[in-house]
């Protein structure tokens, strides 16, 4: 759900504004509830998920924004005495320095993870890419290597059906892994797909299976 909701935020775009704008709100309305259960909650507890959520998401500056109106909101708002910017007590000026710092740690580290994931769904995607065009590839040169044999083979029918049939087999393997997004496929149906012009009367399958997976080093 989150890479979907990355996907659709450009980071530092108008929808990652506004969706600063969203968190820094629901924040704010959890902090009214909190207070209105305990006055001695902490003014400041729910914007600290509202920065990193956003920052993930957004980016840098809609992490800044959150972190800022969180902190203005929380000294306005929910530190005595209430609707000033004035501080009377020396914890609320420490609470209000420390999420100053933990904000910056979080923005700095909500943007490392996005960008990190993003390289990574980069890659996974130029992985894809790259398996299909092998396939496409190898499927062009079978088709190359089907018409030559059909062609220099004419006038030999039983041979020419038997080494179609051993290719068909082989490259049916390439087709498996080609439906398993390129991972790999199943020992028993690549020996069913490999051997199946012989299993009924010369091979017999039996033992577990277990899912083989393809390395494209």
């Amino acid at each position: 759900m989150l890479a979907r909701q990355r996907r659709r935020i450009p980071p530092g775009s108008v929808q990652a504004y506004g969706f600063a704008v969203v968190c820094a709100a629901g924040a704010t309305l959890f902090e009214v509830w909190l207070q209105w259960l305990d006055q001695d909650a902490s003014p400041l507890i729910a914007y600290y998920p509202a920065v990193a959520l956003t920052a993930l998401l957004g980016g840098i500056g809609p992490g800044v924004l959150v972190a800022l109106v969180g902190g203005l909101a929380a000294w306005w708002g929910f530190m005595p005495p209430a609707l000033s910017f004035s501080l009377t007590r020396y914890g609320d000026k420490v609470t209000l320095v420390a999420f100053g710092f933990v904000s910056i740690f979080l923005v700095g580290a909500g943007d490392y993870f996005r960008r990190l994931a993003k390289r990574l769904e980069d890659e996974e995607q130029l992985r894809q890419l790259a398996v299909q065009e092998l396939a496409h590839r190898l499927k062009n040169k079978i088709a190359t290597i089907h018409a030559i044999i059909s062609v220099q083979l004419r006038d030999q029918p039983q041979v020419r059906s038997d080494i179609l049939d051993r290719l068909a087999a082989l490259t049916a393997t390439d087709h498996l892994v080609e439906q398993a997004n390129g991972q790999g496929a199943f020992v028993r149906d690549i020996a069913a797909t490999e051997l199946g012009l012989y299993v009924a009367s010369r091979v017999t399958l039996r033992g577990r299976t277990f899912f083989l997976r393809r390395s494209l080093r």
